[in-house]
């Protein structure tokens, strides 16, 4: 195989795998045809800031009867925020992950069913995705399952289509999958020398102020508070930054430190972690 990118790249390979999510259908149709077709449904979600003692575990209500999802339940994380959602809305665009203001509303109203106490100023961040709902292909659209096999008119080319919820949770298997599909034809070795482990980042917020201290005593960048609502220092920053895969953009510095996370959105550090991306990369 080889794919040629827009920008005049060649890559070349023996195995593809077609993990494209949303247009993981318009992928497939390139080597062959396909019964195949995604039929995209977005979710959209609101955040709220941390508020100690709303929940303690996901709440689910009961679906809605016509079956469209499960339904908005509310998910506490790991940092003491909410996540409220998703909805569930089909629509034609595979690009479209635009919030509503109609949606929005009626999140806030189906949360306030059970937390009324939550106000306007609790909710900090909104954001939607898409579901790749993967249609049956009888002629009645239905939904079908997920697809993970080799291509059934091209060999070597891996199809993974329609992985939409729970996709997140069953990655390991899939993953399982396609290496058992692939040692089928191939004399696949385990690289022992691999380690798939690494060092924890460091989190200043959540040292204790004599940590804090010796941490500054030997890098006076932990000193220098960049994200004031995570509590995300320039060496946090830094270290994310320069991390073995590399990161060029604010949305890659955000999902490896949680700056840009907190009440204000990015409003006081995102100026100065691109004063620091500059800095590093002109």
């Amino acid at each position: 195989f080889q794919v040629r990118t827009s920008e005049k790249n060649i890559y070349s390979s023996r195995w593809v795998i077609n993990c494209a999510g949303v247009y993981s259908d318009e992928v497939s149709r390139m080597v062959a045809d396909t019964e195949y077709r995604i039929y995209p449904c977005k979710g959209e979600y609101y955040i709220t800031d941390k508020v100690e003692g709303l929940i303690q575990r996901m709440i689910y209500p009961v679906p809605p009867a016509d079956g469209a999802g499960l339904g908005i339940h509310f998910t506490p994380t790991i940092e003491h925020n909410m996540l409220i959602g998703p909805s569930a809305e089909y629509i034609d665009e595979k690009s479209d992950t635009t919030n509503t203001v109609e949606i929005m509303k009626a999140l806030k109203a189906e949360i306030r069913k059970y937390i009324p106490r939550l106000a306007d100023v609790d909710f900090i961040g909104n954001f939607a995705g898409l579901r790749p709902k993967l249609i049956s292909g009888k002629g009645d659209k239905t939904f079908a399952d997920f697809v993970i096999e080799e291509n059934k008119k091209v060999d070597h080319f891996i199809d993974l289509i329609g992985i939409e919820s729970p996709g997140l949770t069953s990655t390991p298997a899939i993953a399982e999958m396609v290496i058992d599909i692939i040692g089928n034809k191939e004399d696949l070795e385990e690289n022992e020398a691999f380690d798939a482990h690494r060092e924890e980042p460091i989190r200043f917020a959540t040292l204790s102020p004599e940590e804090q201290a010796r941490l500054i005593e030997k890098n006076e960048e932990y000193g220098i508070m960049v994200c004031r609502c995570e509590t995300v220092t320039q060496a946090e920053i830094i270290e994310a930054i320069e991390n073995p895969l590399g990161v060029r953009s604010l949305d890659a510095v955000k999902r490896r430190c949680r700056s840009m996370m907190g009440r204000c959105q990015g409003g006081f550090c995102t100026p100065r972690i691109v004063e620091i991306l500059i800095d590093r990369y002109g």
